[in-house]
């Protein structure tokens, strides 16, 4: 399920990148101006997809919702969030995190982020609480306003899972 992940990881960076290489051939000038002034400053996106724990051998309905803050630094190139998302299992599950977003490409984000993943225990019983890593990547295609895109996601904690779908926001 690792090789999926990368897999997937490498055609949204391929395609974004192809995207953003034909708009830079067409228009250099309108291209540099779109990378400084065609994202938010706040931007807030409904999550829907998927989570496969691989531990678990588990696949669940995810739904979640996130909002970042485009910092004005260095071409806008960094922005900073919350997350937070539930995971429909046996269990359930709620993810949540602090990301980085680093935006390299017009269309493209990489996420890291520590993680909180709260769940029941099925041995025990019990509610635990474990830290984690989230690294990820999503392609965003804007229109106007509302943002609509693949999102892939890798948690690394306790056990490992695969977060994957489409998140549909809007800048604010």
């Amino acid at each position: 399920m690792k090789k999926l992940f990368f897999t997937i990881l490498t055609l949204i960076a391929l395609n974004s990148y192809c995207v953003y290489s034909q708009h830079d051939q067409h228009n250099e000038h309108n291209n540099e101006h779109l990378i400084n002034h065609n994202h938010h400053q706040n931007h807030l996106a409904l999550f829907l997809g998927a989570t496969t724990n691989f531990e678990h051998e588990t696949t669940g309905f995810s739904m979640g919702i996130d909002y970042e803050y485009r910092l004005k630094t260095m071409h806008n190139l960094l922005g900073i969030g919350l997350f937070g998302e539930y995971i429909f299992s046996e269990s359930g599950e709620i993810i949540t995190g602090i990301p980085l977003f680093i935006h390299p490409a017009k269309i493209l984000k990489l996420i890291i982020a520590p993680i909180l993943v709260s769940g029941e225990n099925n041995h025990a019983h019990v509610n635990e609480t474990n830290m984690g890593v989230r690294l990820g990547v999503a392609s965003n295609y804007h229109f106007k306003k509302i943002s609509i895109g693949p999102s892939v996601n890798l948690d690394f904690g306790k056990t490992t899972s695969l977060v994957y779908g489409i998140a549909i926001g809007v800048g604010l």
